[in-house]
């Protein structure tokens, strides 16, 4: 089911371990289809994660898109993601 991410938040945050391993996170409409600028080529951040809150971007962008339904891709080898949240 779609998510819906409140307005003002500016990351995605996750509770993982990644050492050792890499991801990927990608935004996608309801549709399925990634939305322009938060796909997976452009996230950063996962292949670090480590912690109980590491926060996960997309180059040249500053915030979510807020008010608009989303889902999200996670593409992972060797990680162990616990949960995740805006």
């Amino acid at each position: 089911a779609p998510l819906s991410i409140p307005t003002g938040r500016a990351r995605l945050m996750i509770n993982a371990d990644a050492i050792g391993g890499r991801g990927t996170a990608e935004l996608c409409g309801q549709d399925g289809r990634g939305i322009e600028g938060y796909g997976a080529d452009a996230c950063r951040g996962l292949d670090a994660a480590d912690g109980l809150a590491a926060p996960i971007g997309w180059k040249g962008k500053s915030h979510l898109p807020a008010g608009q339904p989303v889902r999200i891709r996670f593409r992972l080898r060797r990680v162990h993601l616990y949960s995740y949240w805006f």
